[in-house]
């Protein structure tokens, strides 16, 4: 069950897929603010004068354009070029608490949900509504905040009840976050090949300055020192799944979603993650694991999520070409309070499952 909240917000809006546009009453629609260029946004953003919903033809994470920051990507062997490239993908930002309904077909589009400093819930409502990102380079719904444990804000995706709802999205990579005044001291987390390329690639590394990393909307990870590999940072944020949230999420409604992943998870939270109703159907197909929690390391602490589960169905589904993946991987507790499950894993992660 979803959490009551007492600073629920009443406000509504409506949005068309199909022609970017919004209203507040289900008739009068307008178009939805667009910011083309970093310069205009920042104006708006800056003077806290942004839209309940805009759109803008780039990811901001707080301080700049998102940009891949992906070695393997972006630089040729045995090449001192570094072409890194800025993820090219339109979005239609959430702003405010309150139901975002949704309706029709946008392809090229990502949903990106701030959820910093909001307080209150945000109901993002599907009404027969398909999004798709049309790339492998970004979430289609990415639900962010910069504290992964925040709470003030809820989070819910409804299915309304007679409607088919697609989702379909790639994952957002690695980011590097290393201050630029900071490259020597993290030279010392890598060795060997690593080292190598680290040296002759640092300014790939020096993103953002360690101030400015401050800024950053999104929540960050730190990897573990045995994780680090070529082209990896040891600072970063990403978003695996075609579905990504930072914080906890919550489905329901009584309708039909379809997620699939072009790349990566299919769902993916570093909160927990809750289906809730028993009456949705759901279908998700991955290239990785198709419903996951991730654990979360704090500075004193581990976080451990937990995946509960109450639908009419769901479906979940690794590709049979994918290396990896779990149909469903909790970190923490995995409750079914309902519904007819059908989970199908990787093969070779079964096969290891039986073993071990």
């Amino acid at each position: 069950m979803i959490p009551f909240n007492i600073n629920a917000a009443t406000k509504k809006i409506y949005v068309k897929l199909d022609s970017l546009e919004y209203s507040t009453t289900n008739k009068n629609y307008k178009s939805i603010t667009e910011y083309k260029t970093l310069e205009e946004f920042l104006k708006d953003y800056n003077s806290n004068k942004l839209p309940d919903i805009y759109i803008t033809d780039f990811i901001f994470d707080g301080v700049s354009t998102v940009k891949i920051y992906d070695l393997d990507d972006y630089i040729e062997e045995d090449s001192n070029d570094i072409d890194i490239s800025e993820v090219d993908i339109k979005v239609i930002n959430i702003n405010t608490t309150g139901d975002i309904e949704f309706t029709g077909e946008a392809k090229g589009i990502m949903l990106g949900v701030d959820t910093n400093n909001k307080k209150g819930n945000i109901n993002i409502i599907l009404n027969n509504a398909s999004i798709d990102t049309d790339s492998k380079k970004a979430p289609a719904i990415y639900v962010y905040n910069k504290d992964k444990n925040y709470t003030d804000c809820i989070v819910t995706i409804k299915t309304l009840s007679n409607t088919k709802n697609y989702i379909e999205g790639g994952k957002l990579k690695k980011v590097s976050l290393i201050g630029s005044d900071e490259l020597d001291k993290y030279s010392s987390y890598y060795s060997n090949d690593s080292l190598t390329n680290y040296n002759k690639y640092s300014s790939y590394y020096g993103v953002y300055s360690s101030d400015q990393i401050n800024n950053i909307l999104f929540a960050t990870v730190t990897a573990d020192n045995e994780d680090l590999n070529d082209g990896d940072p040891y600072y970063f944020y990403k978003a695996s799944g075609a579905i990504s949230s930072d914080i906890d999420l919550y489905f329901e409604g009584d309708g039909y979603l379809k997620v699939t992943s072009k790349g990566d998870e299919g769902i993916e939270t570093k909160g927990n993650l809750t289906f809730s109703g028993g009456t949705g159907d759901y279908e998700i197909y991955a290239e990785d694991d198709c419903i996951n929690t991730t654990t979360a390391n704090n500075s004193n602490s581990t976080v451990i999520n937990d995946i509960t589960i109450d639908v009419n169905s769901l479906l979940a589904s690794v590709n049979v070409d994918a290396d990896e993946g779990d149909a469903i991987d909790s970190n923490g507790k995995l409750i079914i309070n309902g519904g007819n499950i059908y989970a199908f894993a990787n093969l070779i992660v079964e096969m290891l499952d039986l073993i071990q």
